[in-house]
């Protein structure tokens, strides 16, 4: 938004605004300031997307200059055709200056272009932060297990957090956020139940083990306490990422009522859901 009034008006209600600042860099200053009149950004103003710091739409963010911000980034990303690496590079840029639209554009390209084996690639490069927003799209594509198939199962996202800590064990701390990427809900009933044998083949992992144990005993219990479907039809399904391969509606329902009648025996107790209101009633199962 630009201020009111003349070019000179303008400039000089800016540098008002502004004059308390003595941690901004001049040039960036400038840029701001005439951008604040003419509502255009010159393209040698814009800097190549390997470049070390990007001062001018950090300073556009911190103040909500959003046009000058997202005018920064559409000419950065049209100078030059993206790649892995300039993705991942726009991504953390675009995270750090609030660049919504570029940063889904990034994440995107990332997310749709793996790299050719699951072991190497401008992913593991990525902040915790940018490698969330990565793996939380619909539209991401793992490298497969079988060349030639088209989709995965939703346990190789946790393999991939499980390597992306392996090769940032510095930011171990962040693990627990890559794993809220993960949709348990997609896992199949056989998933579920074998998780904790599953759990010792990735190792480093380990600190967020009991997050994952627990989200995974959350799941099961919810999936379990869903009303079973009419005899003449089965449960809806799930929403899935587009590339999702989700278990044999037919086996998993088979598994649900094995699992329910095996744990009524047991006097098992679960929060059931209303198949009205979708609120938790306690009952048997």
């Amino acid at each position: 938004m630009h201020l009111p009034g003349t070019a000179m008006d303008c400039k000089a209600a800016f540098r008002r605004r502004f004059a308390f600042i003595d941690d901004v860099d001049p040039d960036a200053f400038r840029a701001a300031s005439d951008f604040m009149t003419s509502g255009q950004l010159a393209e040698d103003l814009v800097r190549p997307i390997d470049e070390g710091s990007h001062p001018l739409p950090e300073l556009a963010d911190r103040y909500d200059l959003r046009d000058l911000v997202d005018q920064y980034f559409d000419k950065m990303i049209k100078r030059e055709a993206l790649t892995e690496k300039s993705a991942a590079r726009v991504l953390e840029l675009a995270l750090h200056s609030n660049a919504n639209s570029s940063r889904d554009l990034a994440a995107a390209f990332l997310a749709s272009h793996p790299t050719s084996t699951l072991h190497s690639g401008a992913f593991f490069t990525l902040s915790p932060e940018a490698a969330f927003v990565v793996l939380s799209r619909d539209d991401l594509r793992l490298s497969p297990p079988r060349f030639g198939a088209r989709h995965y199962h939703e346990r190789e996202v946790l393999r991939l957090v499980d390597l992306w800590v392996e090769k940032n064990a510095a930011q171990v701390e962040k693990a627990g956020l890559l794993v809220k990427a993960v949709r348990l809900e997609l896992f199949s009933f056989a998933d579920l139940t074998s998780f904790q044998y599953e759990l010792g083949s990735l190792q480093a992992l380990g600190p967020v083990r009991a997050q994952l144990t627990s989200a995974t005993a959350s799941t099961l219990k919810r999936r379990l306490a869903l009303p079973l479907p009419a005899d003449d039809g089965l449960a809806e399904p799930l929403r899935k990422r587009k590339r999702t391969l989700l278990a044999d509606p037919v086996t998993e329902e088979i598994q649900r009522k094995i699992l329910r009648a095996t744990l009524d025996l047991c006097g098992a107790v679960f929060p059931a859901l209303d198949a009205a209101t979708g609120a938790e009633t306690e009952r048997s199962l």
